[in-house]
């Protein structure tokens, strides 16, 4: 962006004497240009100094916003640039939870209500323990209905060198199998990951369940 200031056209007066002056309006047009040329120089306008990670970048015409879901569009007087925020929902325990359930029970706070024709992805990094070395930990899955499809995998420690695998889908709740801990009374590793296509009669959580061998 630039500010032009037109010249006038170039006029002289003569006095009665035949000396040449300015006349007082052009004088006065060029008074006004060289200040507001003070104001705002060609060539330059007002603005921000564009920084990428505190250093200033070379100053350009154009601000141009690229990236994935990253939307600029003019509205009024402004110009609305839309970033998009973190697509994903983050839930943690505020405190442990135990059973001694050898069916699946719900664990609090680890569910949720999917929303109709959506796509999901869910993950899942869970600590387990359990008092028995004998006694396996048995994390677990259920589903909503009315889904167009659904899948999940859960794996859970069973021993110290091996792993008890589950690969579920939407057709039924499911839990992995672990029968044996490497110690009583400290965590192993559980983990889950799940994809699921809701349809437009979906109801019902997607939950995670808990249940011992």
């Amino acid at each position: 962006m630039s500010n032009v200031f037109p010249e006038p056209p170039y006029q002289r007066d003569f006095t009665a004497a035949g000396e040449a002056v300015d006349p007082v309006w052009q004088k006065w047009f060029f008074d006004l240009t060289a200040f507001m040329r003070k104001l705002a120089p060609v060539g330059s306008a007002a603005g921000h100094t564009i920084q990428d990670e505190a250093v200033n970048l070379a100053q350009k015409d154009y601000l141009d916003f690229e990236g994935a879901g990253v939307t600029a569009a003019n509205s009024g007087v402004r110009t609305v640039i839309t970033i998009p925020g973190d697509p994903w929902t983050y839930v943690k325990l505020a405190a442990d939870f135990g059973t001694d359930s050898a069916t699946p029970v719900n664990v609090p706070g680890l569910s949720f209500t999917p929303a109709v024709g959506k796509e999901y992805v869910v993950e899942a990094f869970l600590l387990t323990q359990s008092s028995d070395v004998a006694v396996g930990v048995k994390p677990g899955v259920s589903w909503p209905t009315g889904l167009t499809d659904g899948a999940a995998r859960l794996d859970s420690t069973n021993g110290a060198t091996s792993t008890a695998i589950l690969n579920n889908n939407f057709n039924a709740a499911g839990s992995v199998s672990g029968t044996d801990m490497p110690g009583a009374a400290q965590s192993y590793p559980a983990t889950l990951v799940a994809t699921m296509l809701t349809g437009a009669a979906a109801a019902g959580n997607f939950q995670i369940t808990l249940s011992r061998e």
